[in-house]
């Protein structure tokens, strides 16, 4: 229940911000939160996060295996339309973080493993989708 009135808290507070440009820490606070509220705790680590401009593409999850510390990576842009749509495009990386460390799935594809979190994503008011804008 505490993590739900954190989000409820965290919304409400930048809910009506337009072009809102995520940091680093409000990010990390969020990650928890929809861990919590959709995942059910199951993302036992967080991934590293990168915001920057990015063409083409909100965000992207990106595994390297090669990588020594940091294979993960949740890249996000660094200016969203407003607080929603961040909140929305962090999940959708969210649930490709899932698929690849939870159930060892390497495509990351947009299939009913994917869209099992739509109606958890409803019921905080968030999108799941394939694209946005």
């Amino acid at each position: 229940m505490e993590k739900s009135k954190s989000f409820a808290r965290i919304f409400e507070k930048n809910f009506s911000k337009r072009d809102f440009k995520p940091n680093l820490k409000t990010t990390q606070s969020l990650f928890k939160i929809l861990n919590t509220l959709i995942f059910k705790n199951q993302l036992t680590f967080i991934p590293n996060f990168c915001i920057k401009r990015i063409h083409g593409a909100l965000g992207m999850f990106e595994y390297n295996p090669t990588a020594v510390k940091h294979c993960h990576t949740i890249t996000l842009t660094n200016n969203f339309l407003d607080f929603r749509e961040f909140a929305s495009i962090l999940g959708h990386e969210m649930v490709h973080f899932y698929q690849f460390t939870v159930l060892k799935m390497n495509s990351g594809n947009h299939n009913k493993d994917f869209y099992k979190f739509k109606k958890r994503f409803q019921k905080l008011g968030l999108d799941l989708q394939r694209e946005y804008r």
